[in-house]
């Protein structure tokens, strides 16, 4: 067991006894505000996305950041096969998957490395800039629910129901925090790939329980089939 490993278990235990002491009610609405706020990123952040990818000041930041990071992962790797790409970067499966299987990847792997970086660059850089574009959908729709819910706290307090909240609360607690696990997984996936060797990543890595939610992550399995990992 290791960091990551002790972070994963604070964060169910947090969310465990936060949905006992809050109750059913409020944990609930917690719950549906984490789902719904990811349901609103998804179909609104190609609008931040677009914004990103037409403001030349923004974008050409981000592309300069992911070239200077796969030209020096792969520096010095000469005539390196397509595989030895994908073990530096080391991608969660989903995104490994759906890389591969492009039309795009088929047309330059077996051209120059000169082709696979840009194909490399060009990949990351449009699944970079979807992330951070989530992000951003994803805090604005949660602030706003939030409002929302602190209003719902008042109806937790009365006393018929506050008998019949605790237990239940205690179990979406629980559900919620494995969500905000898997969520964090996939959003810290940038970071990962362009950092491999970095203290995150092998910390991760070297978790048991860490790397299933990043390996076999349901939210990014959940991006690649539904679109929107691709530029």
């Amino acid at each position: 067991m290791n960091i990551v490993d002790i972070i994963i278990l604070i964060i169910l235990l947090i969310n465990s006894i936060s949905g006992l002491t809050k109750g059913f009610i409020v944990s609930v609405f917690n719950l549906l505000g984490l789902l719904l706020s990811f349901f609103i990123a998804k179909n609104y952040y190609e609008v931040i996305a677009n914004y990103i990818k037409e403001t030349p000041s923004i974008y050409t930041k981000i592309l300069d950041f992911v070239n200077n990071r796969v030209y020096g992962l792969m520096e010095g790797m000469g005539n390196s096969k397509a595989d030895s790409f994908f073990d530096i970067f080391k991608l969660p499966k989903p995104i490994k998957e759906l890389m591969i299987n492009s039309e795009q990847f088929r047309d330059t792997s077996t051209e120059t490395v000169s082709s696979l970086n840009n194909f490399f660059v060009g990949s990351l850089t449009d699944i970079l800039i979807n992330i951070i574009s989530f992000i951003l959908a994803f805090f604005i729709a949660w602030g706003i629910l939030q409002i929302l819910i602190g209003l719902l706290d008042l109806l937790a307090h009365l006393p018929i129901i506050k008998q019949f909240n605790r237990m239940l609360g205690f179990g979406f607690g629980l559900i919620k925090g494995i969500l905000i696990i898997f969520l964090l997984f996939a959003l810290i996936t940038p970071v990962v790939t362009m950092y491999s060797e970095g203290l995150i990543a092998k910390s991760i890595f070297d978790s048991n329980i860490g790397y299933y939610f990043y390996s076999n992550n349901i939210i990014i399995e959940y991006f690649k089939t539904s679109g929107f990992l691709t530029g």
